[in-house]
């Protein structure tokens, strides 16, 4: 006899929590790029009057989308001897839109050569599409967010929306085990559940009618055991149900219903 049961889920929201985009490998290899052009023509040989002129033609060709000339000139114009926030963040605006491996690093000492708060603003913004074209997304929402807080650009926080969305700590799938006596619901997240010895996994549960079995958590699963078949359940995941990563809280996500398939579903 076909036994039915309906899950309805909602999620409660929990503070957004954004990861610092900033690390040892990131300043390493900004200072690496910069010695590295800096050390490409010996200080005997450095023609700073050539400077200007050649940030002058870069700004041309930036303007024309000849991203490579523009990058070449830019390069020339630090190698001998420019050093400011500005030119750097040129040259990581131009190596961005050539898809230059070297874009991240030339941000990098834009942020930090630069005392201009839009300028920091914008090589952080430089940093996180970087981050978002390899497909980096929480350490792009970073350097996003941290951006904005210098300065505002509207695409940049509408993506940043579009981030946070993505990266929420939520629920991916709803399962339901109904052939047994009693039914187990197994809600998948995107993320692992943080497992700890003192954690009392129920707490962040809440069922209407209330749950006559147990909560646990096996990897990114979070089970609910005891549904009463027939019944129909309204559940409530609770804010603070922590990922593994540390930065991960449970957020809002969509309802969604479950109910028992016609094959057995097994919680992982």
């Amino acid at each position: 006899m076909f036994r039915a049961l309906l899950l309805l889920l909602a999620f409660a929201a929990g503070p957004a929590l954004a990861q610092d985009y900033q690390s040892k490998e990131l300043a390493d290899a900004a200072g690496d790029w910069r010695r590295e052009l800096l050390d490409s023509v010996p200080a005997a040989r450095k023609q700073p009057n050539l400077v200007p002129a050649l940030r002058r033609t870069a700004e041309v060709e930036y303007q024309a989308k000849d991203y490579a000339a523009a990058i070449g000139k830019l390069q020339s114009a630090i190698a001998n001897g420019a050093d400011d926030g500005l030119v750097w963040l040129s040259l990581a605006q131009s190596e961005l839109a050539a898809n230059n491996d070297h874009a991240m690093a030339s941000a990098y000492n834009a942020y930090l050569k630069s005392t201009d708060s839009v300028e920091r603003g914008a090589a952080r913004f430089v940093i996180g599409r970087d981050y978002d074209r390899h497909d980096k997304q929480k350490e792009a929402l970073a350097a996003f967010d941290a951006g904005l807080g210098l300065t505002h650009l509207s695409a940049i926080a509408d993506r940043a929306e579009e981030l946070r969305r993505l990266v929420a700590f939520r629920i991916t799938k709803v399962e339901v085990q109904a052939e047994a006596d009693e039914a187990r619901a197994s809600l998948r997240f995107n993320e692992q559940i943080a497992a700890k010895a003192d954690i009392s996994y129920g707490a962040f549960v809440r069922s209407e009618p209330k749950l006559d079995g147990i909560v646990t958590a096996h990897g990114d699963t979070l089970c609910l055991d005891g549904l009463k078949h027939g019944a129909i359940y309204n559940v409530e995941v609770l804010s603070g149900l922590a990922a593994t990563t540390a930065s991960s809280r449970a957020r809002n996500s969509r309802p969604g219903s479950a109910s028992p398939p016609p094959r057995r579903v097994v919680c992982s």
